[in-house]
């Protein structure tokens, strides 16, 4: 008895080579972008704003007061979206993950934004 393999044409050999390359790429970044929202770290929150603030991250919710700041030692990352809830209703969403080694700062004027959390060198 004898087998033959099925008989593939150059371009299809090609093709699946860059097919399984691309999800190699895929899975390799996942598993990176993983285990970075999975170290523990500290995440910084700076409130610039007159008025107090709620950050909302998953369950947890974290008061902020006026001209004042936080640090939330031991924390990943936020499951999904972050909320910051001013003390006159007014929501802002930054889009999750919010992960440890970043900075949620409300401005004076209540403008939030997220970045890298700045390093003593």
């Amino acid at each position: 008895m004898t087998t033959t393999r099925p008989t593939t044409t150059p371009g299809t050999t090609a093709h699946r080579t860059a097919a399984r390359r691309g999800a190699a790429v895929a899975v390799t970044g996942l598993v990176l972008l993983t285990a970075a929202c999975g170290e523990s770290g500290q995440l910084e929150i700076t409130n610039s704003s007159p008025h107090a603030v709620t950050v909302q991250l998953g369950d947890d919710d974290t008061e902020v007061s006026s001209s004042g700041g936080a640090i939330i030692h031991e924390y990943g990352c936020s499951p999904g979206d972050v909320v910051v809830v001013s003390a006159s209703g007014q929501r802002s969403v930054l889009p999750g993950p919010v992960c440890s080694g970043e900075h949620i700062r409300v401005g004076s004027d209540g403008r939030v934004t997220v970045s890298a959390a700045e390093r003593d060198g």
